[in-house]
């Protein structure tokens, strides 16, 4: 038996079809605000999402903070890691993009170790060709790794609002213009 809970916070059903507000489009950027969500449809072709929509983290940092990498790599990573802003949004992805993603993931993965075995075994019978096959696979696989799997491209991540990259046009056309809902 249920009893009524005047202090619990109100139960309301989210339209899942469209936008849950606080998403607009600013040109080819997708821009969210701290509190928005994103339409329940792919952000790669403007289909329909597979449910559940996941919560994903995004960071970003200032990319003159490459600059440290000039100096020193652990300079670079420690700086970064601490000046780096952090937000997380539930992004859509339809079943042929989530495969197309799970595919370059598991290349990716798949990559790396068969190129670290050849890098292994080059340097174990001494052989130049193998080593160095082994260094290129594990490049391109990372180059896959990254290309494949990535999402959405922080732009800027800021207190108030979120800018990504990487969204179909198709997507971002059925967003409301950014710009035209700015009151002054």
């Amino acid at each position: 038996m249920q009893s009524f809970n005047p202090y619990a916070p109100p139960k309301a059903e989210l339209d899942a079809t469209g936008t849950e507000g606080g998403c607009w489009r600013d040109g080819k950027v997708l821009v969210v605000s701290s509190s928005g969500r994103l339409p329940y449809r792919c952000v790669k072709c403007n289909g329909a999402a597979m449910a559940p929509m996941k919560e994903r983290k995004f960071y970003w940092h200032h990319p003159g903070l490459y600059l440290l990498l000039l100096l020193n790599i652990l300079v670079y990573a420690l700086v970064a890691l601490l000046a780096r802003k952090k937000t997380e949004l539930a992004v859509g992805l339809c079943e042929e993009h989530a495969r197309r993603r799970q595919l370059s993931i598991g290349v990716c993965v798949a990559g790396l170790l068969l190129g670290l075995v050849g890098i292994a075994i080059g340097i174990q019978r001494n052989t130049g060709a193998l080593t160095l096959a082994g260094v290129l696979l594990l490049l391109g696989a990372m180059i896959i790794g990254v290309a494949g799997g990535r999402l959405l491209v922080p732009v800027r991540i800021e207190t108030a609002l979120s800018r990504f990259k990487g969204c179909n046009r198709s997507f971002l056309d059925s967003l409301p213009d950014f710009r035209s809902s700015i009151r002054y």
